[in-house]
Formats: C-alpha cells, sequence, structure tokens
C-alpha cells in the first residue's frame, strides 16, 4: 500500500505488524509520518527505515511490535510517531542540521535524536509542534 509518492506501508511497519494487521496497519501510523519523511526524502533523496540497506535489513526502525525489546519500554516507535531514517547521499548530522535550521518548513517534526550519537541513522518523531517551538533534540 503506497503511503506517498515514495513511501509504502511495509517500510514503515514491523513485518509481523503486516502478517497480523495487514492494511490497516496504517491506522497505527501517526498521519503526519509518511508526509514528514516524503518531505525530508524529496530534499535528500532516497531513504530506508525498514528494508534492505546493503547487507543489513532493518525491522524495527518504524512502527514497533507493543512488546518489542528493542528501544525504551515505552519507545515512541510502539506508537507510531518515529522512524530511524538511514540516507544513502546524505549523512544524518547534515539531514539533521539542515531540519534545525528549516524548522518552519517541517511543521511536524517534535523531536529527534542527537544525530552525532546515533550517526548512522536520524531518528525522527512527529506530532504537534505549537507554533514558535522549536524542535527538540535529545541524547539517545
Amino acid at each position: 500500500m503506497k503511503l506517498t509518492k515514495n513511501f509504502s506501508l511495509n517500510e514503515l511497519v514491523h513485518p509481523k505488524f503486516l502478517v497480523i494487521h495487514g492494511e490497516q496497519c496504517a491506522d497505527f501510523l501517526h498521519y503526519r509520518l509518511a508526509y514528514t519523511l516524503q518531505k525530508i526524502r524529496d530534499q535528500f533523496g532516497r531513504i530506508t527505515v525498514n528494508g534492505k540497506m546493503g547487507e543489513k535489513v532493518f525491522t524495527n526502525s518504524g512502527l514497533r511490535l507493543p512488546h518489542s525489546r528493542i528501544g525504551a519500554k515505552n519507545s515512541r516507535h510502539k506508537q507510531g510517531v518515529v522512524a530511524d531514517c538511514k540516507f544513502y547521499d546524505a549523512t544524518p548530522i547534515k539531514v539533521q542540521k539542515y531540519l534545525l535550521e528549516h524548522q518552519d518548513d517541517f511543521p511536524y517534526i517534535v523531536r529527534m535524536e542527537d544525530a552525532k550519537i546515533t550517526k548512522t541513522w536520524l531518528h525522527v518523531e512527529v506530532g504537534k509542534r505549537p507554533l514558535g517551538q522549536k524542535i527538540k533534540v535529545f541524547k539517545p
């Protein structure tokens, strides 16, 4: 199921979620997540969330299963508002810097993990960011 021009449902949810819920998985994702990821992709090129990148296969970078032991107990990944983005043509640090410098163009990003720490991915969380509030960058 296509969610945007370049993102399909299977790229944003754990494969077992798809087996259990099929296309209804879209109901578990925040409606602004795919839109925001598409805007980032339009700016920086190809992104992998879940799927294969080189020899690595990612399954927990988008919506995770409720009982997943990956990450924090109350991870926002389990709420469908986060994606860990891996980039082909830019570094996560470069992308994060750009997003922070152009926050008005990405109004639904509320938080990001510090890419200087994560290094190989950019954790992007969406939601409602009040007017005038800045994107929060936190240490994982």
